[in-house]
C-alpha cells in the first residue's frame, strides 16, 4: 500500500441471532479445548515441541512413540489390504518448492 493512505484495522467478529445459539457455540468451543491434541499430548507425556531446536517439529516421548508406531502398523496393513504401495518422501524441502507453491512468504 501507500504510506499516505489511511491506516486500516481488520476486525474479526462472530455474532449469533439468539443467546441460545451463542451458548451452544461457547459450549462447543469449551469441548474442543478438552479434545485439543496439544493439551492431551502434553498432559499424557506423548510428545512435545521445542522451537529452539526444530520449530514446528514434534518430539515423541517413548509413550507417544509406541502409539505412533502402532498407528503406522495399522496404516501399513490397510495399504496392503487395499493394494497400495507405501512411499517415503523427504522431510526437508528446498525453498524453491515453497516459492513455486506460493507459500514461501509464510515461512520467512
Amino acid at each position: 500500500g501507500k504510506a499516505e493512505n489511511d491506516s486500516l484495522q481488520r476486525v474479526y467478529g462472530v455474532s449469533f441471532p439468539t443467546a441460545k445459539l451463542l451458548k451452544a457455540h461457547q459450549k462447543m468451543l469449551e469441548e474442543a479445548k478438552e479434545r485439543d491434541h496439544r493439551r492431551i499430548g502434553k498432559q499424557q507425556d506423548l510428545f512435545f515441541f521445542n522451537a529452539e531446536v526444530s520449530p514446528g517439529s514434534c518430539f515423541w516421548t517413548s509413550y507417544g512413540a509406541r502409539i505412533y508406531n502402532k498407528l503406522q502398523e495399522l496404516m501399513r496393513a490397510e495399504y496392503r489390504k487395499r493394494g497400495f504401495d507405501e512411499v517415503i518422501t523427504p522431510n526437508i524441502y528446498s525453498s524453491e518448492l515453497f516459492k513455486r507453491s506460493g507459500h514461501y512468504q509464510n515461512y520467512r
